[in-house]
């Protein structure tokens, strides 16, 4: 069962999900090309390599405006991924709606979704120092087995 709360981070005010179904689209994601050349180069016959398609792997979470979601089906919040994923809300407050989506998929289409895309990469790179200021709320956060507190 999901259970949400408020919190307020850097001074943005975000709903945290915890245990959350995430939608089906982001599982979709996981068959976007990691480069839109390699599927031309698909579409015009020529081989294709394993790599052109990024290797699957596990959604944790999800940040669609002041909501972050996190997967049913992963393990406690981590301060890291509570970072990275807050560092998505600042992004979209930083550019506007009409500015972050657009750009969020065509990188998503250009490069893939992994560590190549523009935004996620600014999320991997600033969460470990993000990090440090967030780890005093986890205990706020319900755990997985939905009873609050932990680290």
């Amino acid at each position: 069962m999901s259970t949400s709360t408020v919190l307020e981070i850097e001074g943005i005010r975000v709903r945290v999900t915890t245990n959350a179904r995430l939608p089906r689209v982001i599982t979709w994601l996981r068959l976007v090309p990691r480069r839109c050349n390699d599927q031309m180069k698909r579409w015009l016959g020529r081989n294709v390599t394993p790599g052109a398609y990024r290797r699957p792997s596990n959604t944790m979470a999800v940040t669609i405006g002041h909501h972050m979601r996190f997967a049913e089906d992963g393990g406690d919040v981590s301060a890291t991924l509570l970072a990275h994923e807050w560092i998505h809300v600042w992004q979209r407050r930083k550019l506007g709606f009409w500015q972050y989506y657009p750009r969020y998929l065509i990188e998503l289409v250009k490069d893939g979704y992994d560590h190549d895309h523009d935004f996620e990469r600014e999320a991997f790179a600033r969460a470990p120092e993000i990090a440090d200021r967030v780890v005093h709320l986890l205990p706020l956060l319900p755990r997985r087995s939905g009873h609050a507190g932990g680290t």
